[in-house]
């Protein structure tokens, strides 16, 4: 009654390299205000808890449709887009372009699940739009959305 699991290991006469303690990576935040767009609600809320810890004030939403009406309701700056590449009713380069029309200049920091081809595929070109991978670390967004706003 029950399973036997037998592992054997290969002998060795030396002790292998101890690991290097992983150093911290310092995390910059801001205030600007970054408008999410994703439709993942998991992922968004992930993504506007930490950059609501990282100082910054978020308008989030899931839709590009629901992004473009909040980004009209609101009054001041949106010094950042951070959206997610491929969603429904359209992609986040189409997003970033109504956007751009009624806010020339946006920043914006595109994200996605999906390999690099795919990325490319939907209207992020390699190299010419910053590009955060998911899923991602605080230090990773942390550091995309500084190099974004810079």
């Amino acid at each position: 009654q029950g399973t036997l699991f037998r592992i054997l290991l290969p002998l060795v006469d030396q002790r292998g390299d101890e690991p290097e303690p992983a150093a911290e990576e310092k995390v910059e935040g801001g205030t600007e205000t970054i408008l999410v767009v994703e439709d993942e609600p998991a992922v968004a809320r992930l993504a506007e808890s930490l950059l609501s810890r990282l100082g910054y004030r978020v308008i989030a939403a899931n839709t590009p449709p629901a992004a473009v009406a909040a980004a009209a309701a609101h009054v001041g700056p949106i010094d950042l887009v951070l959206t997610d590449v491929v969603m429904p009713g359209a992609t986040g380069a189409q997003l970033v372009g109504y956007l751009a029309a009624a806010r020339p200049g946006i920043r914006t920091l595109y994200m996605s699940g999906y390999p690099s081809d795919d990325v490319v595929r939907h209207g992020v070109q390699d190299g010419a739009a910053l590009f955060l991978q998911k899923p991602f670390t605080l230090a990773t967004l942390a550091r995309k959305v500084r190099e974004a706003l810079r």
